[in-house]
C-alpha cells in the first residue's frame, strides 16, 4: 500500500486509480481520504497487486499529473503506507516507526542504526512523524 499526497480536491478514486495504473499497473484498490462529510482531505492510498509495481511507486516519491477535464496539474508525493502498531523486523520487541525504502520493512531506532551500519549502503526511512530522510 503507497500514500499519496497532495492530491487535487476534484480528483476521484477512479480517476487516480487509472493514474496509477497507467503509470505502475496492477492497482487492486484506490481510496481517497475524506472528513466526515465526506469532503477530500488531499490524500489517499493505492493498494498494489504486484510488489514490483509498489516498488516503482515508492521509488518515484512524486509524479506530476495533467488532467485535461478538469483541467488539473499536480505534483503529487507518492510515499510507502505506514501502519500503526508494526513491530521491528529485526528485533521483534520494540515498536517499528521507521520504514525502509529500500529494505521494504519496518525498524526500531537502535536496530535502524545497526542494521544499516553493517550493510553500509544508504538507505532512507520514512515515519509518521519524520518524512523520508
Amino acid at each position: 500500500t503507497i500514500f499519496v499526497g497532495g492530491l487535487h480536491g476534484m480528483i476521484t478514486a477512479t480517476s487516480l486509480a487509472r493514474i496509477m495504473n497507467d503509470l505502475f499497473g496492477n492497482v487492486a484498490y484506490v481510496e481517497i481520504d475524506t472528513d466526515k462529510y465526506k469532503y477530500p482531505l488531499g490524500s489517499g492510498r493505492v493498494i498494489f497487486c504486484s510488489s514490483v509495481s509498489y516498488q516503482e511507486a515508492i521509488n518515484c516519491k512524486y509524479v506530476k499529473i495533467v488532467c485535461k477535464t478538469p483541467k488539473i496539474e499536480k505534483k503529487i508525493q507518492i510515499d510507502p503506507y505506514i501502519r500503526d502498531s508494526e513491530y521491528c523486523s529485526k528485533c521483534g520487541s520494540l515498536p517499528g516507526p521507521l520504514y525502509c525504502r529500500t529494505c521494504l520493512v519496518y525498524f526500531c531506532n537502535e536496530c535502524w542504526s545497526s542494521w544499516h551500519v553493517t550493510i553500509n549502503e544508504m538507505h532512507e526511512y520514512v515515519s509518521r512523524d519524520r518524512k523520508s530522510i
